[in-house]
């Protein structure tokens, strides 16, 4: 095993993981387990559980777990897009907030009708107009198309991702529907079927145990399918062992980012609502666990530490 391996596992949420993906009561929870998890107004009062579900999933905590957890996944989906050159925005790689800007007058648009609007705003655009694509393999549905992305994080496990992912574009299409019928002249329904495969957006779910919905393979395949273009171009080798090879490195990579980042939702969460420390009102980067993770991830690469004193000779 690397050094660079090695250090990954000093951060906190390493055994959260593990404990996770095994199906095992976290350690972290063991002295908590039916304490209060402490939330605000009416919401649901939920107690500490052995497996941390509840944790993960409590309604009204305070802090800004789900909207850190949220944009860590967008960013990552979009920048893994990039690297491989295909044109994507989103995250923290540019705004996709003026989708809609011209389909709709937003200068006297009450609050709930804005939020409305926001909610439909998709969190990234990937162009696939240009990327290369496999010979004797059938195009990717990102192909050819610019896509609108809706990334969801599905805290509980009282509904699947499959199902979660199944409601959203049909969720969007109603509100689209909302507003061009309340504001005469609005176009955003029509807007938004200009884009994907039937103006249909990708939907990407990832639930609390790292699972992902079905549109995480459409990525990971356009990806892959562009990676081994380029390596044919380097070397004559069998075309579908190399893009098997480079499939299983992104679907191993993003899953284990996102269970290494649903521990950290889970331990933020414990921290701000169980033994209520400083609530996570920004996010926590940087700090020495969160970027040796977010550096593992990024896939930078470790810097050997310098030895001290001589070196013994042979």
């Amino acid at each position: 095993m690397s050094r660079s391996s090695l250090r990954t596992t000093n951060s906190r949420p390493v055994p959260t993981s593990f404990q996770r993906k095994f199906g095992l009561p976290l350690s972290c929870l063991w002295l908590h387990v039916g304490g209060p998890i402490a939330t605000n107004g009416k919401s649901r009062r939920l107690r500490v559980d052995p497996f941390g579900n509840n944790v993960a999933a409590a309604p009204g905590v305070s802090g800004d777990q789900a909207r850190t957890t949220h944009d860590a996944l967008v960013t990552r989906v979009v920048r893994l897009i990039k690297e491989a050159g295909i044109p994507a925005s989103g995250g923290g790689y540019g705004s996709v907030k003026g989708v809609f800007t011209k389909n709709i007058d937003q200068s006297n648009l009450p609050l709930a009708d804005q939020d409305t609007l926001n909610g439909i705003i998709p969190d990234a655009k990937i162009d696939g107009r240009a990327a290369v694509r496999l010979a004797d393999r059938p195009p990717n549905k990102l192909h050819d198309v610019v896509t609108l992305v809706e990334v969801k994080g599905l805290a509980t496990v009282a509904e699947t991702v499959a199902h979660r992912a199944s409601r959203i574009d049909s969720d969007i299409d109603k509100a689209a529907l909302a507003l061009d019928t309340k504001y005469p002249g609005s176009t955003v329904l029509a807007e938004k079927k200009k884009y994907c495969v039937g103006g249909k957006y990708l939907a990407l779910v990832t639930g609390s145990l790292g699972n992902c919905s079905a549109d995480l393979n459409v990525v990971v395949d356009l990806i892959a399918g562009v990676n081994t273009v380029r390596a044919l171009e380097l070397r004559i080798t069998n075309q579908d062992q190399l893009f098997s090879m480079h499939r299983r490195r992104l679907v191993s990579s993003f899953g284990l980012f996102t269970t290494r980042l649903w521990a950290r939702h889970i331990h933020d969460r414990f921290r701000d609502a169980v033994a209520i420390t400083a609530p996570s009102h920004t996010p926590h980067f940087p700090d020495p666990d969160r970027e040796i993770t977010r550096d593992f991830h990024l896939s930078r690469s470790h810097a050997r530490p310098q030895r001290c004193g001589p070196r013994r000779s042979a």
